[in-house]
């Protein structure tokens, strides 16, 4: 090891072929780092946004109108009603509900790839109240219905 160490010392091209070839290899790591992450899919992004328009829509809508209920003796007796069999709410009443937020910045649910508008009607969140039943006890599902292809074992 001694001798090659050596002789790179005495060979400057040597040096600079090594030299070389260790930036060449971390320029390498450094594009595959940068580039090679999984970048976040339409179809992601559009579940991630209707869930977080179906968790606003719950804990600031829903859960709030079954706790001013006056009909309502028991919300958490309520609520039990519907922690297996989930609250269904469309994307045509998500986004209904959306508008009213006056938010400048909405998302067009559509598959820009194959050029599909959601169906708003099939599209939707399902909300599974869980125990102790307070505003941010909850499950919740996301399904779409946008022309993306079926994946196995989505979740």
């Amino acid at each position: 090891m001694k001798n090659v160490i050596s002789k790179i010392k005495e060979n400057k091209k040597i040096t600079l072929v090594v030299v070389g070839a260790i930036a060449v290899v971390g320029l390498i790591i450094a594009l595959v780092c940068i580039f090679g992450k999984d970048k976040v899919s339409e179809e992601e992004m559009l579940t991630k946004e209707l869930e977080k328009i179906g968790r606003d829509y719950y804990e600031n809508y829903y859960y709030a109108s079954a706790a001013n209920s006056e009909e309502l003796k028991d919300k958490k007796e309520y609520l039990q009603n519907f922690s297996s069999v989930g609250l269904k709410i469309n994307l045509e009443n998500l986004q209904r509900y959306n508008n009213t937020l006056k938010d400048k910045n909405k998302t067009k649910f559509e598959n820009t790839e194959k050029k599909k508008k959601c169906n708003a009607e099939k599209s939707m969140v399902t909300i599974y109240p869980t125990n102790p039943y307070g505003k941010k006890d909850y499950k919740i599902s996301v399904y779409l219905d946008c022309g993306f292809d079926k994946k196995e074992d989505k979740k």
